[in-house]
């Protein structure tokens, strides 16, 4: 298992980014974007990915060596997440060995939201109308069509932006794809047998880098509610 790297601090985001926002459109969102201003900026991951716990002034976290993405409290809190992370380490890591293009969007894509999580939990189990049949994860995956915003860093440490996203079949993915998404499920299953957590998976899609990555949420939602979520999503994602 490699060890968690200290984390380095980032720059600090400018006081008045561009507006970007999506505009409803039919069937599909555009992101319109103030060219000429300073640039979004990423916004770094500021809490332990196993306990949650926000980094505070005068203590540290640290990066997973493997991957350089996840981040830790130190090394108990990077074993106690290690059978969950396994897998996505070892693909980001074989991927650096194999296309190392394609793994620099790949990391900042994962680091970019990994970042936005809970925004995912609030709105997915919405978009994938997990909370009227919880059964719809196994089958259903909430899409996410990305670009990056012109002008920034491309990669690790990059920004983007969704444009849209909506509801899946899985059977439009690949086999391996699917088999990799049953796994995962199955392995989240047996670890969560009981209690009120549950997972989905989101399906990132951007030019030559795509990959599927599992969501975890509270199971506990409202039945029979009807929430705006694509609108809100794509603008919370976005801000």
């Amino acid at each position: 298992m490699p060890r968690p790297r200290r984390r380095r601090r980032g720059t600090a985001n400018p006081k008045n980014p561009p507006p970007v926002f999506p505009t409803p459109g039919p069937g599909r969102h555009k992101v319109m974007l103030e060219l000429d201003s300073p640039r979004r900026q990423y916004k770094p991951p500021i809490k332990c990915h196993n306990c949650q716990k926000p980094q505070q002034e005068g203590t540290s976290l640290y990066h997973c060596q493997g991957c350089r993405i996840y981040i830790y409290c130190g090394s108990e809190c990077q074993k106690a997440d290690w059978p969950k992370h396994k897998a996505e380490c070892q693909r980001v890591h074989q991927l650096q060995d194999e296309r190392p293009e394609t793994a620099t969007h790949h990391k900042g894509l994962l680091s970019h939201f990994s970042v936005l999580e809970d925004v995912l939990a609030s709105y997915g189990p919405y978009a994938l109308n997990l909370h009227n049949n919880p059964s719809a994860r196994r089958d259903r995956v909430l899409r996410l069509d990305v670009i990056s915003v012109p002008g920034t860093h491309e990669g690790w440490g990059g920004s983007y932006v969704v444009v849209d996203v909506r509801s899946t079949s899985i059977l439009e993915y690949t086999e391996d794809t699917r088999e990799f998404i049953q796994c995962d499920m199955a392995d989240f299953q047996q670890e969560y047998s009981e209690g009120d957590i549950g997972v989905f998976f989101i399906s990132i899609i951007f030019p030559n880098c795509s990959f599927v990555k599992a969501v975890r949420y509270f199971t506990h939602l409202p039945c029979d509610v009807e929430v705006a979520w694509k609108e809100r999503l794509i603008q919370e994602l976005n801000d």
